[in-house]
């Protein structure tokens, strides 16, 4: 029994053997593939091959020259340092985006986000520059760190037509293109009527009388020539206006006067200086890339849709928006301050005279270069 019982234990242990060699496969007959061998170049890329996606944070816009070739509409988000209820918000934006969708066919679309609620003017041209948005409506003294010309741009004495002639406008665009900018078109200026004014609530009869007053404005362009007039520059963002005129904080504030009386200022203030000064230095500015992958015909469509925005504004500046400020003005209780030929001459002298000795300070390279293109 014994030996019949090793027999069929030593049958079963072979039969198990057996068994398990037919159900592993040997490791000579199927080797696990190598990696140069199980990805040949014609195969489609691993995963991990793949570049990172863009972070979300700075929604790019689809690359223009993919958009263009597909016949798709290229979409241009566009964000303003202007509050939405100003006139140049209102009146520009809804311009330029009828005329680039007609100029380009379609092809092109201009999407406005917002005012400075969606990006504050200090931080625009970054934004733009890392295609967070693909356009901004900003003056280049709030991104004086990134292109140095500073409050230069609204000193000018010529047109836009009289700025490219001189070779103005392709300095200044040169300077923007080093900071991943493309300078597009001016956005608001003025053939005639210089654009910005002072409301005060101080009565006073001559420039002179500004001196210990304080006056705020949302840019440092005006800082010079409060200080020329012996007052006191307070650099107050656009929103606060209202409530620093209604608490006393300032006495006065700096501004074109369509903007001023959009916020309602005439309720916080009594007087208005006749006399204006600058020019708007409101410009468009694009990202480079953006600008440099759009086709050529698109580019044109976009420069020329921004110029003829531009000086459809410009007419409507000089004979009504201007004009219906000042009518607004008193007939919400503002007197106008009037001052003399003389007081006049001397009150321009200070604004622009300071104004280009703070630029000579700052940027002298740049000042000596730009200031005889866009002076008479």
């Amino acid at each position: 029994m014994k030996k019949v019982l090793f027999i069929l234990l030593g049958i079963m242990l072979l039969a198990a053997l057996i068994v398990q060699g037919c159900g592993s496969p040997s490791p000579t007959s199927a080797p696990a593939p190598a990696p140069t061998t199980s990805a040949p170049t014609s195969a489609a890329p691993a995963p991990t091959a793949k570049p990172a996606p863009a972070p979300t944070t700075s929604a790019p816009a689809p690359a223009p020259t993919q958009t263009a070739a597909g016949g798709e509409t290229i979409v241009l988000k566009l964000s303003s340092f202007l509050p939405t209820a100003t006139p140049t918000y209102k009146t520009c934006i809804p311009l330029l985006v009828d005329a680039v969708k007609k100029a380009s066919n379609g092809r092109l679309t201009i999407q406005p986000l917002g005012g400075p609620e969606i990006i504050g003017a200090p931080s625009l041209a970054e934004a733009v520059a890392r295609n967070v948005v693909q356009i901004g409506l900003v003056t280049p003294d709030n991104y004086q760190g990134m292109v140095p010309i500073g409050s230069m741009w609204g000193l000018s004495q010529l047109d836009p037509d009289e700025e490219v002639k001189s070779g103005a406008y392709d300095y200044v665009n040169s300077l923007h293109n080093k900071a991943g900018l493309w300078y597009l078109a001016r956005t608001s200026y003025t053939y005639k009527s210089i654009q910005h004014n002072m409301i005060t609530n101080k009565a006073i009869t001559k420039p002179q009388q500004m001196a210990g007053m304080r006056i705020g404005a949302s840019s440092p362009i005006i800082t010079p020539f409060c200080k020329k007039l012996g007052a006191a520059p307070v650099i107050v963002p656009t929103p606060d206006f209202y409530t620093s005129l209604e608490r006393g904080v300032i006495d006065a504030v700096g501004d074109p006067l369509q903007n001023l009386m959009s916020y309602q200022l005439y309720e916080v203030t009594k007087y208005v200086i006749e006399q204006g000064y600058y020019r708007s230095s409101a410009i468009y500015v694009m990202n480079l890339d953006t600008w440099n992958k759009l086709p050529k015909d698109m580019q044109t469509a976009l420069s020329t849709a921004s110029r003829d925005v531009l000086y459809q504004y410009m007419d409507l500046v000089d004979k009504q928006i201007i004009p219906a400020a000042f009518k607004l003005a008193t007939d919400k209780g503002m007197k106008l301050i009037k001052f003399s030929d003389e007081d006049n001459v001397w009150y321009l002298k200070q604004a622009y005279d300071g104004a280009w000795e703070d630029m000579a300070r700052l940027f002298p390279e740049q000042a000596a270069k730009l200031k005889p293109m866009i002076s008479k």
